[in-house]
């Protein structure tokens, strides 16, 4: 299978209108109750390089100034930032990335039915660890999901909400959340030094925000006294 490669250059420096309008997008992301949502956090990682590419989902509450054309508010965002995007029949969002280059990689075919090479090629472009895709694609029936891994006290709440940061599937083993764990909690910080260093508020409060939904989740799912 293709191997994933290391993610495109990141942007060193935020421009004032880079800035402003990645503020923007964030604050309405914020006024709006998007907490749910992981996709402006993983744009942040991607503009830090720390992703080749992410699936961008238009959603009309983080563009409020494009009433009923969120596609549009999606496509000048990126085009703030220089970024290649493109999207395939069949599936709602658009696949974005710092350069035309990781969007070659893109699966050819527009079939509703995808194959595992299908999803195999679309874990790479986002840049997903192997056993991560592998274990995507196997689906397996065993499959335990992180609220059964804190009942079970194997990891706590505060450690599941860290994996929940990273935007996929982890390996589903115990040794591969150990590790997706500590990616997680790698994530948050670099979020947070992200917030501090581009002075963007808003991502601090998505974060938390984000975060806190996640946790409420899990012990929601799992009571423990």
């Amino acid at each position: 299978m293709f191997e994933p490669t290391a993610p495109d250059p990141s942007i060193t420096t935020i421009t004032t209108a880079e800035r402003q309008a990645l503020r923007e997008y964030l604050g309405n992301c914020v006024d709006n109750e998007l907490f749910s949502d992981p996709q402006p956090l993983l744009f942040v990682l991607m503009l830090a390089g720390e992703k080749p590419a992410i699936a961008f989902d238009p959603r009309n509450e983080a563009f409020p100034e494009y009433p009923f054309a969120a596609r549009q508010g999606v496509r000048d965002l990126c085009e703030t930032f220089d970024l290649a995007l493109e999207t395939r029949l069949g599936t709602p969002f658009w696949v974005v990335a710092p350069v035309h280059g990781r969007l070659d990689l893109l699966p050819t075919s527009n079939r509703s039915e995808r194959s595992q090479a299908w999803e195999r090629r679309l874990g790479v472009v986002f840049g997903y660890p192997p056993k991560a895709v592998e274990s995507f694609v196997a689906r397996s029936e065993d499959w335990m999901a992180a609220r059964e891994r804190v009942r079970n006290e194997q990891f706590s709440a505060e450690e599941m909400a860290d994996v929940g940061l990273l935007g996929y599937r982890c390996e589903n083993t115990k040794e591969g959340y150990e590790i997706a764990i500590q990616d997680g909690r790698r994530v948050r910080h670099r979020l947070e030094q992200l917030a501090e260093k581009w002075d963007l508020p808003e991502l601090q409060t998505l974060l938390k925000a984000h975060r806190d939904y996640l946790l409420d989740r899990i012990k929601r799912e799992n009571p423990i006294s």
